[in-house]
């Protein structure tokens, strides 16, 4: 094909998605409003509604596949569900409760006992969604499970994720016994299985002090959140005297603790719901706040000077040298990696996939660019290589979000398959820059 009619045809596609995306952005909230668990973002539960694959060329068959996967359902990382249940107690003994605080009181003291003790941990739903994905992706390729594949799975040394690794090769194993899959977990996989871990050597002080509440950019952020929530809405439908609750515990904190009490708990074992006790705007600016931490720390935002992108470059090159190292064995292979949201999301702006790359410094514009819902528990990147058997060289590539095909920044003429020799110096180039990148604002 004419190189200028490949720019173009480039072009006309990567214009046309830009504009869906934009159109799908505007309404996010409208998107919460249909299915109010988005607003949970990372809390929100994978669907496995992936739609049919476009066939791969004539002539190409699968032969490796290098695999990304968050951690599945887990439980509050911090001290919300103590805080939340706290706050109802001492209200409770205070006499303080509304007729609709009481009944929520008691239910949800009634599964306190199930949920404390229990931040961070894998919940028995995220080891369910591991092994599905597992299965899925044994019957997905059968042209290289069924050749007895060689396999290795990696897990940063978090919990979570070490167990998520256990049950999708559980489910691997599940589907043919005969599977052999070595596994590691070692401090020594951290500076690319978690690229914003303090194991990274490019992490400096100030890049972790940038997650920590003494991050400069959180007096914003908690100005950002007074104003988009109506802070004492959701407290006066429960607890009789406003004031009172802002004597007791800081009322902000309480709702969004609140709140996200509400948005996880289908990724646990509870059979019980808070949601409605929050209205679809509301819902939509608790999970605005959210929203904006994960973009300042992993995202385009300008202030963090693209550091929180471009950490993600130890993860691209580990995914880039590896295929490199596996393709040249010649035998089917799957390199299985573990580890959390914020590595996708950073991934995914570092290699500018649509939809993910969009700086804004307007706080209320976030969520038109950038939405957490989208990286799921369990949520997941893989990258497929075909190979033709006629030409064993001429390697295609097609990398999928939550099983579901995304497009690249390059000639599409056969997209959504893109040539190796095409993707391997585009993601080289988007190394060194970010290395160069990191080097020059430390």
């Amino acid at each position: 094909m004419n190189p200028i009619h490949v720019l173009k045809r480039s072009i006309l596609t990567l214009t046309t998605l830009f504009a869906a995306a934009a159109v799908q952005a505007q309404n996010a909230c409208e998107e919460i409003r249909a299915d109010p668990f988005k607003a949970g973002g990372v809390s929100y539960m994978y669907r496995f509604d992936t739609p049919a694959p476009t066939p791969a060329p004539k002539g190409y068959k699968p032969f490796y596949i290098s695999h990304y996967g968050r951690h599945g359902a887990r439980y509050l990382l911090g001290s919300e569900y103590t805080l939340v249940a706290e706050v109802f107690e001492q209200a409770r003994t205070d006499g303080k409760l509304t007729e609709l605080g009481k009944d929520i009181c008691d239910r949800y003291l009634a599964i306190y006992p199930y949920l404390m003790n229990r931040a961070g941990e894998l919940a028995p739903k995220g080891q369910a969604q591991h092994k599905k994905l597992a299965k899925r992706m044994a019957a997905a390729y059968p042209e290289i499970f069924g050749k007895h594949p060689y396999i290795e799975a990696y897990s940063t040394v978090v919990p979570r994720c070490i167990v998520s690794m256990m049950a999708f090769c559980e489910g691997l194993k599940e589907e043919d016994p005969s599977l052999e899959i070595r596994k590691e977990v070692s401090n020594a996989f951290m500076y690319y299985l978690n690229p914003h871990s303090a194991e990274n050597p490019n992490m400096t002080e100030a890049d972790l002090i940038y997650k920590t509440p003494q991050a400069p950019w959180r007096p914003e952020h908690r100005k950002f959140c007074e104003e988009r929530i109506h802070v004492g809405e959701v407290s006066a439908r429960l607890i009789t005297d406003t004031a009172y609750v802002r004597s007791i515990c800081d009322m902000l904190q309480f709702e969004r603790d609140l709140f996200a009490v509400a948005t996880n708990l289908p990724c646990t074992d509870c059979d019980e719901s808070f949601i409605d006790l929050f209205t679809p705007e509301e819902l939509c600016h608790f999970w605005e706040c959210d929203n904006y931490m994960y973009y300042i720390e992993k995202g385009p935002d300008p202030r963090n000077r693209g550091r929180g992108t471009n950490m993600a470059e130890s993860l691209l090159n580990d995914i880039t040298a590896c295929a490199e190292k596996d393709i040249a064995t010649g035998r089917p292979s799957v390199r299985l990696r573990f580890g959390h949201d914020g590595c996708i999301m950073a991934l995914l702006c570092l290699m500018q996939i649509d939809g993910w790359t969009v700086p804004v410094t307007d706080p209320f514009q976030i969520k038109d660019v950038w939405q957490t819902y989208r990286i799921p528990m369990a949520s997941n990147m893989q990258f497929i290589f075909y190979r033709n058997d006629r030409q064993p060289d001429d390697i295609l590539l097609r990398v999928l979000l939550n099983e579901e095909e995304i497009r690249l920044p390059l000639p599409d003429d056969l997209a959504p398959y893109y040539r190796w020799n095409d993707f391997r110096p585009y993601a080289c180039k988007l190394i060194k820059e970010a290395r160069l990148k990191l080097e020059a604002t430390k």
